[in-house]
């Protein structure tokens, strides 16, 4: 995953339905904007009866956060403009 400011896009792998040697991954770049909301997304601190069991929580990051690794559900509108980003990272 590599973010250009420069460009304005965000390039990533995408994982896709594996039908034999060859497939499963392509590349994809989508088009950043200042409204694409960004979060973080990350399981709730607490444990909270109120809520889900191992619910998670969220908050908004910058892109320069986003960090190799990371997984990333991409939302975008009619065209390749990402409108949102989710972000998880893997659990260390």
């Amino acid at each position: 995953m590599a973010v250009d400011s420069a460009a304005g896009t965000l390039r990533f792998e995408e994982m896709l339905g594996w039908t034999g040697p060859g497939t499963g991954i392509v590349d994809r770049t989508v088009r950043l904007t200042p409204a694409t909301d960004v979060r973080l997304v990350e399981r709730a601190a607490t444990l909270d009866p109120e809520r889900w069991p191992n619910a998670c929580q969220e908050h908004r990051i910058g892109l320069d956060a986003l960090r190799p690794g990371d997984f990333v559900t991409v939302t975008t509108g009619g065209d390749d403009t990402a409108v949102a980003l989710e972000v998880m990272r893997p659990e260390r």
